[in-house]
């Protein structure tokens, strides 16, 4: 029975990575939709697969409910714009028409950002720590880097952006569980990736490329070490309630968590102020002010959090969480992924120099290019030959 579990998990992994891929390679809307659905599908069997808890069931009931809306919604702006331009090309320029509007808004859904991010906490809750990396990250990816190989300036992806940056930080919010508290942060973290998308600017593509690598690096080492540690009620407090002995989980996430808060000097920093900066550098101060106003109370809260690890004695009378021994091979796992972040935290330019590369190709620019509009350290560099 569990070689026949572990075949499924195997094949759904793999046609996850494959739809994902096939989505960003062809421009068709036809070939978008049925890739968005088969990513839904995976999702939805991923979900269930050796899960057999009611809330688990309930979590994908309304996922696949929620989904099909959004599909029907979905087609049905497809048909119309392919109706009214005679064409299923994927590179239109008239995304502010009423039905590309509907279209970009069912997008967003896809993403799991406000106002449709409703279903996003009750899915991380409902799926397996193990499952989470695949079923979150990859079709999110997917979806963004489709979205950055057209002009997708509008003002849907601001509102959004802005209610997502909103709504993942007061979310979180006296969360007392660790995946729902993950769970906002990937809305707040949406949030400022659209807000990059709505500019579309060679610096904005360059600076969300960036965001993505770092946020997914540190997310799948935070779900790794979450996967090690058994928690009964799966509580923030919990994740700090160890051995005093065995202090390496605590260190793995309180980094961790104040890189997703984008402190410095962590990684998370370094991306969150290439997206502001860019958002500086179009005029959009009150937006970039927003930006800022909305990491504060996130920050706090993982600070809040990681109190109980050292400032804070927790009285209880059971011990609710064991850990379990990591083996050389996870700790080689986690070593590999944690080289991104040690690395962009010693030399940034490792990881701008290939963003830039691919963000180029992406928007068909040439990669000399010398614009001060397109180049962002272009007055940095005047300045310091001055």
């Amino acid at each position: 029975m569990e070689n026949k579990e572990n075949l499924m998990y195997k094949i759904m992994t793999t046609s996850l990575i494959m739809t994902s891929m096939l989505m960003t390679t062809f421009k068709n809307w036809m070939i978008l939709y049925i890739t968005m659905e088969l990513l839904t599908m995976t999702t939805l069997l991923l979900m269930s697969l050796n899960s057999k808890n009611a809330q688990s069931k309930e979590g994908s009931m309304k996922y696949l409910m929620l989904s099909a809306i959004s599909s029907t919604m979905l087609i049905t702006g497809m048909l119309l714009t392919s109706y009214q331009h005679n064409s299923q090309n994927m590179m239109l320029k008239t995304l502010l028409s009423s039905n590309n509007n509907m279209m970009l808004t069912m997008i967003l859904f896809k993403l799991g950002s406000a106002p449709f991010h409703i279903w996003v906490t009750d899915m991380y809750e409902a799926t397996k720590t193990m499952n989470l990396p695949l079923i979150i990250l990859i079709p999110k990816m997917a979806i963004i880097s489709t979205l950055m190989t057209f002009e997708t300036s509008n003002n849907i992806l601001l509102m959004s952006g802005i209610l997502s940056t909103t709504m993942g930080a007061m979310g979180a919010m006296n969360q007392k569980k660790m995946k729902r508290l993950l769970a906002y942060s990937s809305i707040n973290n949406m949030g400022i990736m659209i807000m990059g998308l709505h500019m579309y600017t060679l610096p904005s593509m360059q600076a969300i490329m960036m965001h993505m690598m770092i946020y997914t690096t540190t997310l799948t080492i935070m779900l790794m070490t979450l996967h090690h540690t058994y928690y009964k009620k799966q509580l923030t407090s919990e994740t700090f309630q160890n051995d005093k002995s065995n202090h390496t989980h605590k260190i793995i996430i309180s980094t961790l968590l104040l890189s997703l808060s984008g402190l410095p000097p962590f990684p998370g920093f370094l991306s969150k102020w290439l997206i502001m900066s860019s958002t500086m550098k179009q005029q959009l101060m009150l937006t970039s002010t927003w930006m800022l106003m909305t990491n504060i109370p996130s920050t706090a809260y993982y600070l809040y959090t990681m109190m109980y690890s050292y400032f804070k004695t927790i009285m209880s009378t059971t011990k609710t969480m064991t850990e379990n021994n990591m083996n050389n091979n996870n700790k080689y796992k986690m070593a590999i992924l944690t080289f991104p972040i040690l690395s962009t935290l010693i030399h940034p330019q490792l990881m701008l120099m290939p963003t830039w590369t691919v963000s180029t190709k992406m928007m068909n620019v040439p990669s000399n290019n010398k614009s001060p509009n397109n180049k962002i350290y272009i007055n940095t560099h005047t300045q310091s030959k001055n």
